[in-house]
């Protein structure tokens, strides 16, 4: 029962004249799944990378038959089924190589390395981290190991508390004479 002849709906609509054509065109894909499903899962094993995906493929082909409408108009459903996997494959490997173009873009552009700072920039950045170090230096010495311990060996406030034997509250006060000092000391420098 593989000829387009024997699943022509002319000759299905015979059997099923009672039914709606909703209802017919459903019996109608639902003949051509059992006569060509079989056929559409190894034609797009064979050419799918991942076939995992095949049943889904299958089900989108059948999908797109009855959506396509008038199920009279398709004179050769086998070619029309197999047309429309091949199309599908198609689809799905041009997403796959955008997808992937994209992908190598990206790659492309983070190996790349930013253009050289102006000189500008960084005698700018230089002064900064002048003005910073000035800053942190000033700062008295509990204050400036506490600061040290949160910001740069990233330690919590209880943790500094403990390791350096002094309150949570002695903690957050010596953290915002610093960083109040910091943002003056920054605001000078700019």
């Amino acid at each position: 029962m593989n000829s387009a002849r024997a699943f022509c709906p002319a000759n299905h609509r015979s059997v099923t004249k009672t039914t709606d054509v909703e209802e017919e065109q459903r019996a109608y894909a639902g003949a051509l799944f059992e006569a060509y499903g079989g056929l559409l899962q190894r034609f797009l094993r064979r050419r799918m990378r991942d076939t995992e995906d095949v049943a889904d493929m299958v089900q989108d082909v059948f999908v797109r038959l009855v959506r396509s409408g008038d199920l009279d108009r398709i004179t050769h459903p086998k070619a029309f089924l197999f047309q429309t996997a091949t199309n599908l494959l198609r689809d799905e490997q041009r997403g796959r190589k955008l997808r992937n173009d994209g992908m190598q873009a990206d790659a492309l552009r983070a190996l790349h390395a930013p253009e050289a700072p102006t000189p500008e920039r960084v005698l700018e950045a230089r002064q900064r981290l002048q003005a910073f170090e000035r800053a942190l230096a000033e700062l008295p010495p509990r204050c400036r190991e506490v600061f040290m311990l949160a910001r740069f060996e990233g330690l919590t406030h209880p943790q500094i508390a403990a390791r350096l034997g002094i309150s949570i509250s002695g903690v957050e006060k010596h953290m915002i004479k610093a960083i109040a000092h910091f943002g003056e000391a920054m605001t000078r420098a700019s």
